[in-house]
């Protein structure tokens, strides 16, 4: 994000559903200048992706994967 250190962001963690069965836990870190009013918003009515999307083009994206076993 080329931010400076300490720089406060937002976090957001979004459980993914397969027939209402949890099968992914992703965790979202946004610009809060890009989205200032992210924290207002009803994530249950659209998604963070569409909401981000509709603030601002994509310039650049980091996806970092990584698989656990459950217990």
């Amino acid at each position: 994000m080329q931010l400076k250190p300490y720089t406060p962001v937002f976090h957001s963690i979004i459980v993914h559903k397969d027939n209402n069965v949890p099968i992914q836990i992703g965790c979202r870190y946004t610009n809060p200048e890009i989205a200032p009013n992210f924290l207002q918003q009803d994530f249950t009515r659209i998604t963070v992706s569409e909401y981000l999307l509709n603030q601002s083009p994509v310039t650049a994206v980091e996806h970092i994967v990584e698989a656990l076993i459950p217990d």
